[in-house]
């Protein structure tokens, strides 16, 4: 088990950069060279539900500085991460809370979110492997980097000789993390920056004070947050319009009544099945 350390101290701006590129995926540096590898399971945690409603935007119009997170889903991939193959017809969900920490579909954070479906939705792998969600920057909640839950699941074939009526394996499942410089930006903007939540312990905890060594699932483990770590850029008109989004009208965007651009992270799934 790696020893807890602060993130402020684990990884800087530039460092991030080279740990994971510009479009992210499972990454180790070693001697200054990056190698791909297997990406890390994650747990699912106790907030998925199984919807399976098909939406590219999974913000209900709730706030937030805008995400656009840019999948691609390779598979039969060796441990080293290479010998992939796209993975086509892959159903994958996403699922996390929302600018004040709060998942939908459940009593959580003091929010009674029951029959709400606010940042949840799926996708089928295009043939090149790709999704592409629309959602927003996930909040926080006490005991947790920010992050975002990922399923993939297929139709696999059980195997000869197994148990008739057996169910089919259920997929893969992960979660995606944020570099702290890019959160410490967005969580003093907006919706974000007025959060002020108690927590089980009975403080006040009014900012985001994470660690890779105090994430409850994480445990000090820095080689599997740096390769589950996005790397957002600024989106930009040309890259909303080529991949179909809606572009906010220019004076929205002029007066910033909802109209942010926002960020796009662009993540590689290299799965082994």
């Amino acid at each position: 088990m790696a020893r807890p350390w602060a993130l402020s101290a684990l990884l800087g701006a530039a460092a991030v950069a080279a740990a994971v590129g510009v479009s992210g995926g499972a990454a180790a540096t070693l001697n200054g060279t990056t190698v791909r590898m297997a990406t890390p399971r994650e747990v699912a945690g106790p907030f998925f539900i199984d919807l399976r409603k098909i939406r590219r935007d999974v913000t209900n119009g709730r706030p937030g500085v805008p995400l656009y997170l840019n999948l691609k889903v390779l598979g039969n991939c060796k441990p080293d991460g290479s010998g992939c193959r796209p993975k086509a017809d892959a159903l994958v969900d996403i699922w996390h809370a929302d600018s004040r920490g709060v998942y939908s579909g459940l009593p959580n954070e003091g929010v009674n979110a029951t029959g709400r479906d606010f940042f949840r939705g799926a996708l089928l792998t295009r043939p090149d492997g790709s999704a592409t969600f629309r959602t927003i920057v996930p909040g926080w909640y006490w005991t947790r980097l920010a992050h975002v839950h990922l399923k993939v699941r297929g139709a696999p074939r059980p195997p000869r000789g197994s148990p008739a009526g057996r169910r089919p394996d259920d997929g893969f499942v992960t979660q995606l993390f944020f570099p702290p410089p890019f959160l410490r930006r967005v969580y003093a903007t907006g919706a974000y920056a007025a959060r002020s939540a108690r927590r089980g312990d009975g403080g006040e905890r009014d900012a985001y004070t994470a660690t890779v060594g105090t994430d409850f699932e994480l445990r000090g483990d820095g080689r599997k947050f740096r390769a589950l770590l996005l790397a957002p850029r600024p989106a930009t008109e040309g890259w909303l319009r080529a991949n179909a989004f809606a572009v906010p009208p220019r004076w929205r965007l002029r007066q910033g009544k909802g109209g942010e651009l926002g960020y796009v992270a662009s993540y590689t799934l290299r799965l082994r099945w």
